[in-house]
């Protein structure tokens, strides 16, 4: 069996961070944290298949912000603040605070792997 492609998920909290990757691994998924988006060449070189990223990791930043789409086919925002967002294909958002399985839900269908895949032998 192949194995599973890395959901990067970028967070200033480290808390956050942990609790997703908690999430996300359990699932079976292979993640890889970090508290602040890389640049767009290194987010190319690591061929992550979903972004996962806290608004809060763009905060004055927005040379990173306009080009989240390059970054991943598919990035999950999440967000607890009102923002003006223009429909972005391969960007969703989730609102925070996360509750239930919406994130991982997200994530599993942004790199198009059934949850069957990873976590059942």
């Amino acid at each position: 069996m192949d194995s599973p492609r890395t959901v990067l998920i970028v967070a200033p909290d480290e808390e956050l961070r942990r609790s997703i990757a908690f999430a996300l691994e359990a699932e079976g998924l292979r993640v890889a944290t970090q508290p602040s988006l890389p640049a767009n060449d290194e987010n190319r070189q690591a061929g992550f298949a979903c972004l996962v990223v806290d608004e809060d990791a763009l905060e004055g930043d927005d040379g990173r912000w306009a080009s989240l789409p390059e970054a991943s086919p598919t990035t999950i925002l999440l967000v607890d603040r009102l923002r003006t967002l223009k429909p972005r294909e391969g960007l969703s958002t989730i609102d925070k605070p996360l509750l239930g399985q919406v994130l991982v839900d997200a994530v599993i269908a942004a790199v198009d792997c059934p949850t069957t895949l990873f976590g059942a032998t």
